[in-house]
């Protein structure tokens, strides 16, 4: 528990140090601890996909990271502070049951990290996706060896970046620490309820009820607790946002949905709150040039993540190039296997899924 807090200490001092440079960077204006803090996660995980293309996260990639820290403390050193300061304020506000809801959800989610994880897909294809990243980067044709490989998300590729593996082989909590800035931001909005009695914030405030569940996934680099803590910071934003149309938090918005596809592309869905907020504000129509460029380097790591892993662009989507076709490709018939016979996964045979109605499926 004791590796767990200070690699947390550690993961936090980063976050924080890169999301005060990412705000700076793309001018966001918010006050939000925990937002600052997914922007500097964001920021590590793209450090880590640009790097992994070059060679292993490991502790070459921490000493980068480390001068990296030390240069933004001296160029940045004010506004890193008063992060750390709107924090200490926020949370000497809070009621004492709040506080000690708070602390004990901290060591409940510590514990929960330091004993053996639930899920079987850990040990299947998440250690060791984030072994291969801190030994070798990314591998030309992995998926070939095993084709949950070529998925590698982007939260696997974070975790690589705060595993350690070159001091200790079982910190794999990036998880746990997610759930807790999830719960800090929750806690905080819960607070707000208490003075401003906004219904909005006691619907985020409520989000430690479902600890319960999330706990299961927290021992391990599961990439639905980021999604379902992102999600809800999201939404978060959407709802208070929702009538005033201000452009910092549609950017924000934006940026959070691209951490949120890269880490699992099934989350798209959440695109359609941007361009909900386009349709009903003209002024988003005019793309901000630094939104659209992260937005065209994030589809670019994507697609040159996918390449090298499985040298399809689209994975899994048995998508091809015209007139390439990479030496390490994995099989067509493989990868339209899994991509066409999703009906397995709910115990469906073939002919029953062929007697569904479009509707059903």
């Amino acid at each position: 528990m004791l590796l767990i807090a200070l690699s947390w200490i550690y993961i936090l001092f980063t976050s924080v140090n890169l999301g005060v440079l990412f705000r700076n960077l793309f001018r966001l204006k918010t006050d939000e601890f925990a937002i600052t803090v997914i922007l500097g996660l964001f920021t590590s995980t793209i450090f880590a996909g640009v790097g992994a293309f070059f060679g292993r996260i490991n502790w070459e990639f921490h000493i980068v990271l480390i001068l990296l820290n030390l240069l933004l403390v001296i160029t940045h050193k004010n506004q890193i502070l008063l992060v750390y300061r709107h924090f200490a304020v926020e949370i000497r506000q809070l009621s004492v049951a709040l506080k000690v809801a708070l602390a004990i959800i901290m060591l409940l989610i510590i514990a929960q990290c330091a004993a053996p994880p639930y899920i079987v897909d850990n040990e299947s294809y998440y250690i060791q996706t984030v072994k291969w990243l801190n030994e070798y980067g990314f591998v030309r044709g992995l998926a070939n060896l095993h084709y949950f490989f070529g998925q590698t998300s982007g939260w696997h590729i974070a975790q690589s970046a705060f595993s350690f593996s070159f001091l200790y082989p079982n910190l794999n909590d990036l998880s746990g620490f997610c759930l807790l800035i999830g719960n800090i931001f929750a806690i905080l909005k819960l607070n707000s309820f208490y003075t401003h009695r906004n219904r909005e914030y006691l619907i985020i405030g409520l989000l430690p009820l479902a600890n319960v569940l999330f706990f299961r996934f927290i021992g391990s680099p599961s990439p639905d607790i980021a999604i379902y803590v992102l999600s809800f910071i999201i939404f978060s934003i959407f709802i208070k946002h929702l009538k005033d149309g201000s452009s910092n938090a549609f950017n924000l918005i934006v940026i959070l949905v691209l951490f949120a596809i890269y880490i699992k592309p099934t989350a798209v869905a959440l695109l359609l709150l941007p361009l909900f907020l386009i349709m009903r504000f003209k002024s988003f129509r005019h793309f901000d040039l630094r939104i659209t460029l992260l937005s065209v380097g994030m589809l670019l790591l994507f697609i040159g993540k996918c390449l090298v892993l499985t040298g399809y662009p689209l994975f899994p989507f048995p998508t091809t190039l015209a007139g390439w076709t990479p030496q390490h490709q994995v099989p067509e018939s493989i990868v339209r296997y899994f991509s066409e016979n999703k009906w397995a996964a709910f115990q469906l045979s073939d002919f029953e899924f062929s007697l569904m109605t479009p509707f059903e499926i």
